[in-house]
């Protein structure tokens, strides 16, 4: 049986909720991310165990649904949990909406293997950041005024170009958007989240949103690729050695694969010439 680890008083809010279990050593814990769960759910922590178990869902069938001959479920045959992964910065945009539900597959050795279930994404790339200089051609012109060189005029377009792209994109989406529990965001600087976030005609993500979460995590270049690794690292439970008793044994049991900072041979001393 699982059972939450308490927190120190005024230990703030850690990325991880761990919970320990009989089945493990003492010391080890299982740990999830605190973003996947709802405010509601963090505050009642007696009941986050059933939370969880109730996150353990079953792959979803294999079998055609009766709407689609050729077997292949439309986002709308979909009714699993599901989020909205979305990462946007220096000209690149990704976007994923993912079932919580896994899917089942083969690896090529024929055994079965659990995969995520990718229900749309889409991506787009434009030329908008200064090379060798950085930062958006738009914030440039905010800081030292608009520049008229032929760079600067094409960054402009492609910064308007990618703003309409991915705002009409969320209005396709906007449907499946709202279905989703949790909505995960990764906009750098203020222009892409003004993009994302508007105001605008017909928005439609928005910030007073509770649904809105950032990666507890460092992400790199917006790409389906890191939006997979993200959405792997968000679902994989993490197990970790904790030792609340004794602070100071857990660092050093942390530290323990470092190289020590003495050695083993005393030092020796360089003579000094003396002075004539």
């Amino acid at each position: 049986m699982l059972t939450t680890k308490s927190r120190k008083r005024d230990a703030g809010k850690p990325p991880l909720i761990w919970f320990s279990s009989p089945l493990l050593p003492s010391n080890s814990c299982l740990g999830v991310y605190r973003a996947l769960f709802t405010t509601t759910e963090q505050a009642q922590d007696s009941d986050m165990v059933q939370v969880l178990r109730k996150r353990q869902l079953k792959p979803l069938t294999s079998k055609p649904p009766p709407d689609t001959p050729d077997g292949v479920p439309l986002p709308s045959t979909m009714t699993s949990p599901q989020i909205f992964l979305c990462m946007v910065g220096g000209g690149h945009f990704a976007s994923m909406i993912v079932s919580l539900a896994p899917k089942l597959g083969r690896k090529s050795t024929g055994a079965e293997e659990r995969q995520a279930a990718v229900i749309a994404h889409k991506t787009f790339h434009r030329y908008t950041t200064r090379r060798k200089q950085g930062g958006a051609q738009s914030s440039n012109d905010s800081a030292k005024g608009a520049a008229h060189s032929a760079g600067a005029s094409i960054r402009r377009y492609n910064e308007a170009a990618l703003e309409s792209e991915i705002r009409a994109l969320l209005t396709e989406w906007k449907d499946l958007i709202a279905k989703s529990q949790l909505i995960f965001i990764r906009a750098t600087g203020s222009s892409n989240r003004r993009t994302l976030f508007g105001p605008y005609d017909g928005q439609v993500l928005r910030h007073n949103d509770p649904r809105n979460r950032s990666f507890p995590f460092s992400t790199r270049r917006a790409t389906q690729a890191e939006l997979m690794r993200a959405f792997v690292e968000l679902t994989r439970v993490k197990v970790g050695e904790l030792n609340e008793a004794d602070p100071a044994g857990a660092q050093s049991a942390q530290t323990s694969d470092q190289p020590s900072s003495s050695s083993s041979k005393p030092p020796t001393t360089r003579p000094t010439k003396p002075a004539p």
